[in-house]
C-alpha cells in the first residue's frame, strides 16, 4: 500500500480507539464537569462523533 494510505489507516484506528477510550471515561464519569470535559476533548478528537 502507499504510504499515504497507510498513515490514513493509522490515524483512522488511532482515532477509533481514543474515541473508544473516551466514551468508557464518559460512561463512567459522575459529575457534569467531567462529563463536559471529556466531550470537548471528543469533539477535538472527532468532532463529528457522537459520545452519548
Amino acid at each position: 500500500m502507499p504510504v499515504l494510505r497507510v498513515t490514513e489507516l493509522h490515524r483512522r484506528w488511532a482515532r477509533r480507539r481514543k474515541l473508544a477510550q473516551l466514551r468508557r471515561k464518559y460512561r463512567a464519569a459522575k459529575t457534569p464537569e467531567e462529563k463536559a470535559k471529556i466531550l470537548a476533548k471528543a469533539a477535538r478528537v472527532s468532532p463529528t462523533a457522537k459520545i452519548d
